[in-house]
């Protein structure tokens, strides 16, 4: 058993941090630092309690974890890796980062994904694994300004990481599928993915290559796990 989890490098300190926060490090006795990072350092061991507070205050995303670890043993088996944002810490949980340059950074990331369905193979041109879906999922609403700018926030993006600073292949072949809690609004939302579509031609970024757009909504008579996994299907057929 390996008992060492291995990251790709990361470009700077904060990102770093970011990946040690899959784990209670800031519980740990603090012995000695290098005097460049320091002040960071100790601003975030004095605020660690605020965090803590948040989080058990305002548990983000439980919905969410349950439904992406219920769905990751069948796609595992057909070739693909399901990436979420909540959860027990492991090398497939952690931020799924959008940004708006080719690295990922702090003042880069525009906008983190809850579910990114990977392809484990390494393909295309930029050698990298294709994203076959991305997925938000808005637990307390389907307010439409919301969903819009969901889907604005990937779209204006120029790349996409995984936890560990892994960047992965956004285009024609991934579906955005957006997902909020309410009652179904097919027109209003289709009409919404249909301008998306054509707006994105305008944006010139890389993201807005996306091929799919789909918003969808979920309650007690359209469980969360069924409607993701149908449209997750649909994504895998459309490559």
């Amino acid at each position: 058993m390996d008992l060492v989890e291995k990251y790709p490098p990361v470009d700077t300190f904060e990102e770093a941090i970011q990946l040690m926060d899959n784990y209670s490090w800031r519980e740990l006795h603090l012995v000695a630092v290098h005097p460049e990072y320091a002040e960071f350092i100790q601003f975030e061991m004095k605020n660690s309690h605020k965090l803590n507070r948040r989080k058990f205050m305002n548990p983000h995303g439980p919905s969410t974890s349950a439904v992406a670890e219920s769905i990751t043993e069948e796609l595992n088996k057909k070739g693909y890796d399901v990436y979420y944002d909540h959860g027990q810490a492991s090398k497939f949980v952690g931020k799924i980062a959008v940004s708006i340059e080719k690295k990922l950074g702090r003042e880069k990331e525009i906008s983190q994904m809850d579910i990114a369905v990977i392809e484990r193979n390494l393909s295309g041109e930029r050698n990298l694994r294709r994203v076959i879906a991305l997925i938000e999922i808005e637990e307390t609403t389907d307010n439409p300004k919301k969903l819009i700018g969901d889907i604005f926030a990937v779209l204006l993006g120029t790349s996409a990481f995984l936890l560990g600073g892994e960047q992965v292949d956004v285009g024609e072949w991934t579906t955005l599928i957006i997902i909020g809690k309410g009652a179904d609004h097919k027109y209003r939302d289709d009409k919404i993915c249909e301008m998306a579509l054509k707006a994105r031609f305008t944006l010139a970024t890389n993201n807005s290559n996306i091929g799919n757009i789909v918003i969808k909504s979920f309650s007690e008579d359209k469980p969360l796990k069924n409607l993701l996994v149908r449209q997750i299907k649909k994504a895998i057929q459309r490559i």
